[in-house]
């Protein structure tokens, strides 16, 4: 019986600054840039986008192979397989642990030929992909996969931005400028619409802001960066009015709780911060979940959306 699915990045782990790690105490959360939010701070950590299928590490070298003395040589030249079907589980880009030897800008066999899509049409109220956003049928990222268990470990109470994944038992580090960069849906989309059954009111939309041109795929950092934004958002006197007096007891424990947390958190990293810091802000969507604030993944629904799924 194999073992669990466990994802080793070709890449020595990069730790990134602690800029990236933390945001400052007397300023906004800092996100890493992603053409899917708003500009950020010009001084936070910028990497290049990668394209969606070269090589991270390079071409690996060509191993010779030595010749056998038993066999003659057939006089057939070798005919390659037929590429395999690109719904089948093991050709997401992220599954592939041994890269093929081949050029840096061709597709790994048995993937299909990765064809941007074309320009967008553009109406002058709003913005009309020229293509089906959602495919039939997609992978999701395994750290994103609320189907199974994931490595990710990402509180969304927490002011600060800081998802991290699992290295072995109950050890956790940041994620990396290259984690967050990974294709978060193979064959990729660039349209996502969020739902959660705990907070149905607040939908989370991810599109291209990035103005004219072919947007990039979403990668694994612009789902979080999207969530976490909206977690953090507040809400208005209507939302809260609307409120029963049950709901507004449970939303008021859930902000005090989550006020002595994030100062504990903040302390815990060497600020001096007191939870009346936190308080100030008032209080946001992640309240409405309950104490339900770490962020397990995301389920596939019928209609091409995704469901979050969150737990205490």
């Amino acid at each position: 019986m194999s073992g669990p699915f466990r994802y080793n990045p070709h890449e020595e782990h990069h730790t990134p600054t602690i800029g990236y790690n933390w945001g400052f105490p007397f300023r906004e959360t800092i996100y890493p840039n992603s053409p899917y939010n708003s500009p950020i701070d010009p001084g936070t950590p910028n990497t290049p986008e990668r394209p969606l299928f070269s090589g991270l590490n390079g071409d690996p070298p060509r191993r010779q192979r030595r010749n056998s003395w038993h066999v003659v040589e057939s006089a057939i030249p070798f005919i390659p397989p037929a590429p395999t079907s690109p719904l089948s589980p093991h050709l997401a880009p992220w599954d592939v642990t041994e890269p093929p030897v081949i050029p840096s800008c061709l597709p790994p066999p048995g993937f299909p030929s990765f064809v941007p899509p074309t320009t967008p049409s553009v109406s002058s109220y709003s913005y009309v992909p020229a293509f089906n956003p959602y495919p039939t049928s997609f992978h999701i990222h395994p750290w994103l996969n609320g189907e199974m268990r994931n490595e990710l470990s990402f509180d969304l109470s927490l002011t600060d931005f800081a998802p991290h994944r699992a290295v072995g038992p109950e050890q956790f580090i940041p994620l990396s400028a290259l984690d967050i960069h990974q294709p978060a849906f193979y064959p990729a989309i660039t349209r996502l619409h969020i739902v959660c059954d705990a907070i149905p009111n607040w939908p989370i939309d991810i599109v291209f802001k990035g103005g004219s041109g072919a947007p990039p795929p979403i990668s694994l950092g612009d789902i979080l960066i999207e969530v976490h934004k909206k977690m953090h958002q507040a809400i208005s006197h209507r939302e809260w009015d609307e409120l029963s007096f049950d709901q507004e007891q449970a939303v008021t424990r859930a902000f005090t709780k989550r006020c002595k947390i994030d100062a504990q958190f903040r302390r815990a990293a060497g600020w001096d911060h007191h939870d009346l810091t936190t308080r100030k802000q008032g209080v946001k969507v992640v309240d409405f979940l309950n104490g339900r604030t770490m962020f397990r993944g995301l389920v596939r629904n019928g209609d091409g959306s995704v469901r979050m799924i969150v737990s205490e």
